[in-house]
């Protein structure tokens, strides 16, 4: 499945084929109209000064027409692959060198009047045309290779020590006639097209950008921003697909909120609770987790989607800590705050369903399960006991010797699960909360 950034990349090479099919076509569309002109102009003048290096002209201006058809026709998305774009970019190569070759093919023509023919403009059209494909490779390989080879044309046999015939003479007073500067104006014409065409497309292709990443950014009010960086671009219904892991919960509670809130005030605690939103995202972030949903001054919060079990508790319990600590600093100043600050974590490890539930409109991340259900519990435990944090018995075994503070607590049988649970706990961070 294709990401987002490849989606846009091949949307916008396809759209890159098909302007520049259409500049093709339309510019060699007028060139061969200016050149039938010119021969019949000739014609009647009864004049055959360069009538051969015209006919070829308008020849190549043919099959530069054709060309055009034929990239129109691979230019959908269903028929163009990446080397397509080599192949048209080499044949316009082929046809410029060739009607530039034949306007010095002559042994007494010299060859820096090769350059002198209007349509040798075309090779500053095919120059700019590749600034729609945003490839510079391609771009360097094939006008590089196409500036070399007219070099090589001009200054092969520019006779410069010789006396100039009058036939070129005639030829080249006859190139700078009405008509042909005609052509030259109108390739200019040309030209000007192609740069706003251009300017356009880079500015629809940096729209288009700044959508997607608006889109993002407001996904991110409905799902984790984290899971939203994870994701990348990827197609959102793949995303949405429910699967079963062994991950790592954390339960976040402030205690005795309810009279905290009825004491300050609405406006207080809409300050209160983004500052403390805002201290369990900070601590959730350094420890790789993932925060589900707020609820309130609740918080379900996620480890373990991008790594082991093992490193997914571990950096729960590190989180848990690292939240504590700041609290503890929040509450060094409740001189300033009013109030002093206690919390609730519980931290369990199990195995639950993880998904988004939802549709490309609206997403939501989720987690259900009975390892859920006793994360919730086991927070309750906690407040009921006045423990700042407690872990199950699965979280503590995947935990290392860096966490000395973890004693037993009791072995305890929650309310919907028959067997008990053997909880372990912070026991000397809240001896004076223990002790009122």
């Amino acid at each position: 499945m294709k990401s987002l950034a490849q989606k846009l990349i091949s949307q916008s090479a396809v759209e890159a084929e098909r302007m520049i099919a259409i500049v093709r076509m339309t510019g060699s569309g007028l060139l061969c109209f200016a050149l039938i002109f010119l021969l019949l102009l000739m014609a009647s003048e009864g004049t055959h000064v360069r009538s051969f290096e015209l006919s070829f002209a308008l020849a190549t201006a043919v099959a530069y027409f054709t060309l055009g058809v034929t990239s129109y026709y691979c230019a959908q998305e269903e028929r163009y692959r990446p080397w397509m774009s080599w192949a048209l970019a080499w044949g316009e190569v082929f046809l410029i060198s060739l009607n530039i070759y034949s306007d010095v093919h002559e042994p007494n023509t010299s060859s820096l009047f090769a350059l002198a023919s209007p349509v040798t403009i075309l090779v500053a059209i095919v120059m700019v045309v590749q600034v729609l494909r945003y490839d510079v490779k391609l771009l360097l390989w094939t006008q590089g290779s196409l500036l070399a080879i007219i070099a090589l044309i001009v200054f092969h046999d520019p006779q410069l020590n010789d006396t100039v015939p009058p036939e070129s003479v005639t030829e080249l007073l006859f190139l700078y006639k009405p008509p042909p500067n005609v052509m030259r104006l109108v390739m200019f014409g040309i030209l000007l097209m192609i740069i706003v065409l251009s300017v356009r497309r880079s500015r629809r292709l940096m729209e288009k950008v700044a959508l997607e990443t608006e889109q993002i950014e407001n996904q991110k009010r409905f799902l984790p921003a984290e899971l939203i960086d994870h994701l990348g671009g990827n197609d959102m219904l793949g995303v949405m697909e429910t699967r079963e892991e062994e991950l790592t919960i954390m339960f976040i509670d402030v205690r005795g909120f309810t009279k905290l809130s009825e004491a300050i005030g609405p406006s207080a605690t809409a300050a209160f609770l983004s500052n403390y939103r805002s201290m369990v995202m900070n601590a959730v972030k350094d420890g790789g987790g993932i925060v589900d949903k707020f609820i309130g001054d609740g918080a379900l919060v996620v480890f373990g989607l991008d790594s082991p079990i093992e490193k997914g508790a571990q950096s729960a319990m590190a989180a848990g800590l690292s939240l504590l600590n700041s609290v503890e600093q929040w509450n060094s100043h409740k001189s300033q705050n009013n109030w002093e600050l206690k919390i609730a974590v519980a931290i369990h490890t199990g195995r639950l369903m993880v998904g988004t539930i939802g549709d490309e409109r609206r997403l939501e991340f989720t987690v259900t399960g009975s390892t859920v259900n006793l994360a919730s519990r086991l927070e309750g435990f906690a407040k009921e006991n006045n423990l700042p944090l407690v872990v199950s018995q699965s979280t503590y075994q995947h935990l290392s010797s860096n966490f000395p503070e973890l004693l037993f607590v009791e072995d305890k049988r929650f309310r919907g699960f028959n067997e008990a649970i053997s909880v372990y706990g912070l026991l000397n961070r809240n001896k004076e909360t223990r002790e009122e």
